[in-house]
């Protein structure tokens, strides 16, 4: 899980204290599936890697300007920067319980 605390911009935008992650997008699966992204992500120059519950989503940077930074995406509420790479992301998930 994300803990939303630890990303100030995404904790005053969203009312979620924690956003599940269901699933790492398959790399046969991601060409498809940005197809599907493609009309809501392209204008934040971001590629969906991961999916949550609902409508959230985990995105890296692709553009010039944010080439590897991860983003949180929501229909909903749209598209956050978490500030971070990849590997920084990966190593503040907490388990389902909490615990690290």
């Amino acid at each position: 899980m994300v803990d939303v605390s630890l990303y100030p911009h995404l904790r005053s935008g969203i009312p979620d204290k924690y956003i599940c992650l269901e699933e790492a997008f398959k790399e046969n699966e991601i060409d498809e599936i940005f197809e599907r992204f493609k009309p809501f992500v392209t204008e934040h120059q971001i590629f969906p890697i991961m999916a949550g519950y609902g409508n959230q989503t985990i995105c890296i940077g692709s553009g010039k300007e944010n080439f590897g930074q991860v983003y949180y995406y929501d229909f909903d509420f749209g598209a956050f920067c978490l500030g971070c790479s990849l590997s920084e992301f990966c190593n503040s998930l907490v388990k389902s319980d909490g615990k690290l």
